[in-house]
Formats: C-alpha cells, structure tokens, sequence
C-alpha cells in the first residue's frame, strides 16, 4: 500500500512539475495507480484461472 502511495505522490509531483493545475495532476495521477492496479489484480485472476484449468486436465 505503501508503495501505490508513493507511486501516486510522485506522479503528481512530476505532473504539477509540468504545469498541471494541482486537481488535473491529482486525478491523473491517481487513475493512474488505481488502473495499473486493477490490471494487476486481472492479470492474477488470469493466471490462477490458467493454474485451475491446467489442473483439471490433468485429472
């Protein structure tokens, strides 16, 4: 959790750095955790349904 804080601060600092008015860097920089982070919840389900259906095969 506390590396997705991290990710997101610094998103933004980079952002504001650019010129964004602080709300614009805060929503981009927070959608842009909150995507990355459902990907990587999908990509978990993804693979544990791969493992799932490896595993009946096999049976």
């Amino acid at each position: 959790m506390a590396e997705k804080i991290t990710l997101a601060y610094r998103l933004f600092n980079m952002r504001r750095w650019a010129g964004a008015s602080w709300a614009k860097a805060a929503a981009w920089a927070l959608g842009l955790v909150w995507r990355n982070a459902r990907n990587d919840r999908r990509a978990r389900l993804d693979h544990r349904a791969e493992v799932e259906r490896a595993a009946r095969q096999r049976l």
